[in-house]
């Protein structure tokens, strides 16, 4: 798939100011270059038919800029946790024995599995229109205010099917088994 976004534009006109904002984050002039560089490969792959992180579809990115500073500003967290690790703030021998990762048990697996099949089977089931809100809210976290940018519809509709949404998913988990 071809992005829609004229990826050596969005380079030039965004680059400085990505960059002052990861090395203020980071610190390291060297490290931010760096980072702003990882910004547009994430990006060129969400735009490229890959996940943009959010769940949303290529084509559903309507602030490219915005997007840009989220995904510098994710890396720039994710560097910033492996730096403490490295200079020891956070010791993962101690951590791993203070907190051993416990691995779920088949059970638990299952039941998860089975879960987030009962999940798919009730988000399937909701109107387009209820399932779109919940996943611009409860998914990417989105405001009320950039819900209805993004699909038009007034705060009133947002919270309507937000509400009726999340009810009938109550009423579809609750139930008789999927």
């Amino acid at each position: 798939m071809a992005h829609p976004f004229d990826l050596a534009g969005l380079f030039a006109r965004h680059r400085d100011e990505l960059q002052r904002f990861a090395q203020r984050r980071l610190g390291n002039r060297e490290a931010a270059a760096d980072l702003v560089q990882d910004t547009f490969v994430r990006f060129t792959v969400a735009m490229s038919g890959g996940t943009n992180g959010n769940g949303a579809a290529p084509a559903e990115i309507d602030n490219p800029r915005a997007f840009l500073f989220r995904i510098t500003g994710n890396l720039a967290s994710d560097a910033l946790r492996h730096d403490r690790v490295v200079a020891g703030v956070i010791d993962p021998v101690e951590l791993s024995h203070n907190h051993p990762a416990a691995l779920p048990s088949p059970e638990v697996e299952a039941v998860d599995r089975d879960l987030l099949r009962r999940l798919q089977v009730a988000l399937a089931e909701l109107p387009e229109a209820q399932r779109r809100v919940l996943a611009l809210k409860r998914v990417e976290g989105l405001s009320h205010a950039e819900i209805a940018r993004r699909t038009g519809m007034s705060p009133a509709a947002i919270e309507k099917n937000l509400a009726r949404g999340l009810r009938r998913l109550r009423e579809l988990l609750d139930g008789p088994q999927l």
